[in-house]
C-alpha cells in the first residue's frame, strides 16, 4: 500500500488532506482513484489507513479508517556523522541508511575529504527529498533528518554529549569491539570519507570519549562502512 507523509495539522475530524505535490503524484503517476486505500503517516510514528474520498491533481482528501503505531520504526535512535564523500556516494549512503533505520544524517568536513561542500540550500533540499523518498519506500514512521554539513570539531562536541558515540576506524582492525548496547536508546557513529580518518582526528574523537571500533581486517569503502555497521546495530538491538 502506498505511503505518504503529512504534517500533524493536516489530520483533523477523521480526515486528512495531502499536500499538492503528493496529489499530483497520486493522480498522475500512481493513477490511484477514489476508493483506493493508502497509508498516511504524521511523521511521529502514527500510521493512518485511509480511503481516497476526493481526488484531483491539486488536492487529495482521504477518510481515515484506522490508526496504529508504525511497527517498522526502530527503537534505537541512530545519528550517522558521515565524512563528506563525493556527492553521488553521499546520496547513496543517505538512501540506504534511511532504509536501514538511521534517524539523522550529518555530513562532516574532514581533513582527508576529496570533495568539498558546494550547492548550499539546493543540495540540502535534494538530500532531504532522497530521505523522504526512502522513508516512504521502506515504511518508516518518521522522515529521518538530514542536516547541513559541519566541521569535525563540531561533530566531536556533539558526539561527546551523546549517550554512546563510536568512531569506525580502519586502523582498529579486530582489536576494538562494539560497546554493550543493552539499555542504550540512542547512539551516534562517525565514518570517514574516501581518504579515511586522519590520526589527529581519531585522537580528537578519542579525547572526547568516542569509542573506536573496527569492522575487521578488510578495509571497506566509505559508502560500504555505514551500511554494514547500521545492519549490525539493527540486528544486535533487535530492530531487524
Amino acid at each position: 500500500m502506498p505511503k505518504f507523509f503529512v504534517s500533524p495539522d493536516a489530520i483533523r475530524d477523521g480526515r486528512v488532506v495531502l499536500p499538492p505535490e503528493e496529489a499530483a503524484h497520486i493522480s498522475r503517476v500512481l493513477r490511484l482513484r477514489r476508493g483506493d486505500e493508502i497509508t498516511v503517516c504524521d511523521g511521529a510514528c502514527n500510521d493512518y489507513r485511509c480511503v481516497i474520498a476526493e481526488l484531483s491533481p491539486e488536492r487529495v482528501l482521504c477518510e481515515i479508517q484506522s490508526c496504529a503505531r508504525c511497527g517498522s520504526e526502530p527503537s534505537l535512535f541512530v545519528t550517522l556523522y558521515m565524512g563528506l564523500p563525493k556527492s553521488d556516494k553521499l546520496e547513496f549512503v543517505i538512501q540506504k541508511a534511511v532504509e536501514l533505520g538511521v534517524s539523522r544524517v550529518t555530513p562532516v568536513e574532514m581533513a582527508r575529504c576529496v570533495a568539498r561542500e558546494k550547492g548550499g540550500e539546493r543540495k540540502l533540499q535534494r538530500r532531504r527529498q532522497l530521505a523522504l523518498a526512502a522513508a516512504k519506500q521502506s515504511g518508516r514512521g518518521i522522515v529521518p533528518e538530514v542536516t547541513e554539513s559541519i566541521s569535525l570539531p563540531e561533530a566531536a562536541d556533539r558526539m561527546e554529549r551523546d549517550e554512546l558515540s563510536i568512531l569506525l576506524y580502519e586502523r582498529a582492525g579486530r582489536n576494538a569491539e562494539l560497546p554493550e548496547l543493552c539499555g542504550v536508546r540512542s547512539l551516534s557513529f562517525l565514518v570517514g570519507p574516501e581518504g579515511g580518518v586522519a590520526p589527529e582526528e581519531a585522537e580528537l574523537l578519542g579525547a572526547k570519549g568516542v569509542h573506536v571500533v573496527g569492522l575487521g581486517e578488510r578495509i571497506l569503502r566509505c559508502e560500504t562502512a555505514p551500511i554494514t555497521f547500521l545492519s549490525i546495530l539493527m540486528y544486535l538491538s533487535g530492530n531487524f
